[in-house]
């Protein structure tokens, strides 16, 4: 993609794609089920599936590897929802409670943990484990929102997004739970590839049904420097349910001003997010709802030298070693105060527990 072009409509973009079924290959079993366990790297690569990570190099993403693909999955084909619900992510809103001397930062929008990669080297895959949240409830005044309207909780992981630079993107993959003003619950699976300043991008939510309590593992994988496969896996359903996606990014506005291109990805960082979503028409968030807790598991990435098969499977494993903590905070006012709604804490080394409340 040449740099300096017009800005080219994004539904003219297309930014997410299938990949094969397993049907295609011999690996496949009766009942529309594949036997992950049989492939090659390359065959689960081309399903969009992540290869088997090394027992001895990468031992967690091994164990989460497993805990997906050790029985027989059912691969679904890539498919939107027929009856999305309407939310939109957003870039973190940082704020004056940032302090650069600690590893904490504030967000109005994002709680949770980022990592970044080591000097030279470039983050591949992130993984995530977690419990879509189920018991969700209305906060007591004053955090209690507009009476009448949903109360929405985003939960994610994703790669980039922590810096202002142009190839600081995000691609994302995770689940929204809602709470609807008659009471019941919702919840479903999305992806997204966000870009600098671009506020229409389209988040694509999927047909891999999910409800809320059950447990999802979701995987980003970077193909090459501008595509990714995400995945998500209902680890709650009989059989095992999977979804697979290939994105590319969007067109976003040059940082000079003078065309537009796709941004790359840098690999700089991974996060691990419980996220406010924000109104999909109008500029301010969604209700946010008491989501009791949300605990992150898995927390691992790959990093390696460049975006390929063999970087991937040769790269380094690191987990939340070292992670600075996002906490979200609502500005009230009468009297003015600032107040935390959303706090994160490390367990350990791979596991990231996200709280309602200060």
């Amino acid at each position: 993609m040449s740099y300096g072009q017009p800005l080219q409509p994004q539904d003219s973009i297309p930014q997410f794609t299938a990949f094969d079924l397993p049907v295609d290959l011999p690996l496949a079993l009766t009942d529309g089920l594949f036997d992950a366990t049989a492939a090659s790297s390359e065959q689960l690569v081309r399903l969009g599936l992540p290869p088997r990570p090394d027992a001895r190099r990468q031992p967690l993403l091994r164990q989460a590897w497993n805990r997906a693909f050790s029985r027989p999955v059912k691969v679904e084909p890539f498919a939107p929802a027929p009856d999305p619900i309407k939310f939109r992510t957003s870039v973190r809103r940082l704020n004056v409670l940032r302090v650069s001397q600690t590893r904490f930062e504030g967000s109005r929008n994002w709680s949770g943990a980022y990592i970044t990669a080591n000097r030279g080297r470039h983050l591949l895959q992130v993984w995530g484990l977690w419990q879509i949240p189920d018991g969700l409830t209305v906060p007591p005044p004053p955090l209690d929102g507009d009476p009448g309207k949903p109360y929405k909780v985003g939960t994610w992981i994703g790669l980039d997004g922590q810096r202002r630079y142009f190839d600081a993107s995000l691609p994302q993959i995770g689940t929204v739970s809602v709470l609807n003003a008659d009471g019941t619950r919702d919840a479903q699976a999305w992806v997204q590839w966000w870009a600098k300043d671009e506020l229409k991008l389209k988040l694509k939510t999927l047909s891999l049904k999910v409800q809320p309590g059950q447990t999802v593992l979701c995987v980003l994988t970077a193909l090459g420097p501008q595509e990714v496969a995400a995945l998500i896996v209902n680890l709650s359903t009989i059989p095992i349910t999977a979804q697979p996606v290939r994105i590319t990014p969007p067109m976003a506005r040059l940082p000079s001003g003078s065309g537009a291109a796709q941004p790359k990805i840098a690999g700089a960082t991974a996060e691990w997010i419980v996220e406010r979503p924000s109104d999909l028409d109008l500029p301010r968030f969604e209700n946010f709802p008491d989501y009791g807790q949300t605990q992150f598991e898995f927390c691992g990435a790959v990093e390696g030298r460049h975006a390929d098969l063999p970087s991937l499977l040769q790269g380094l494993p690191i987990g939340l070693q070292g992670a600075r903590d996002i906490r979200m905070f609502q500005t009230l006012r009468d009297p003015a105060r600032t107040r935390y709604i959303s706090m994160p804490h490390k367990i350990d080394d791979s596991t990231l527990r996200v709280r309602y409340g200060g």
